[in-house]
């Protein structure tokens, strides 16, 4: 009955822990935000979440990577700094977004948002549109590259099986069930609170700069 519990992915430490002593499971346990323990029978899904999930470098050094390579070989040069600062946004603009929303429980949970194609497609359009106007297009396509590289690669074990997960299209259909916090949240969630005011500042010093450069565009046309 214990081995149904567990898959190959998990951690054979966990198990031990679990048989020699049930209360250091339980501390461990709360610590990987399982949700879910009925009976010493029945894991959360979001132990699944544990092992399908990139960091943020991971994140951003596959979308830098990947852009370097295409401008390597198609123009022989490298990205400029304004380039490699918008993938790096566009990489871990989710991660931005979903995870300080989520932990004030605004959404389900932190990949269900800025992680959803209805909600991803119109953002990585309307960066696009502006960066055409304003003859950035170069920026906006590398803002989406890394955006868009960013989805998958949190759900990459199971699209790689076939399974197209259903967060991928919150608020179209449900979000599967999880805990508001990921498993890298820390005690008291402090982990997740220094993301999240990292992320709320660099969003604001995005958002004052974006706000500075629509002005100069307006006032760039019409003068």
């Amino acid at each position: 009955m214990l081995w149904t519990v567990f898959d190959d992915k998990f951690n054979l430490t966990m198990v031990n822990m679990l048989l020699i002593d049930p209360a250091l499971w339980a501390h461990q346990k709360d610590s990987l935000s399982i949700n879910q323990w009925t009976s010493g029978t029945q894991l959360s899904t979001d132990i699944n979440n544990v092992y399908e999930s990139m960091s943020p470098l991971t994140h951003a050094l596959i979308a830098v990577s990947l852009v370097t390579t295409y401008l390597f070989h198609r123009y022989r040069q490298a990205p400029s700094k304004a380039m490699l600062l918008v993938v790096c946004f566009g990489s871990l603009f989710p991660d931005f977004i979903d995870k300080p929303v989520a932990y004030a429980n605004l959404i389900p949970w932190g990949r269900v948002f800025m992680y959803s194609l209805p909600f991803a497609i119109p953002v990585v359009m309307i960066a696009v549109i502006y960066a055409f106007v304003t003859n950035r297009l170069h920026l906006g396509v590398g803002f989406s590259v890394g955006y868009l590289l960013h989805l998958p690669g949190d759900w990459h074990e199971r699209l790689l099986t076939g399974e197209i997960p259903p967060d991928l299209f919150w608020s179209i259909v449900s979000a599967s069930t999880h805990s508001n916090a990921p498993y890298w949240a820390g005690p008291n969630n402090i982990n997740l609170i220094i993301w999240s005011i990292i992320s709320i500042s660099i969003l604001s010093v995005v958002a004052i700069r974006l706000g500075i450069d629509i002005s100069a565009q307006i006032h760039h046309t019409s003068s």
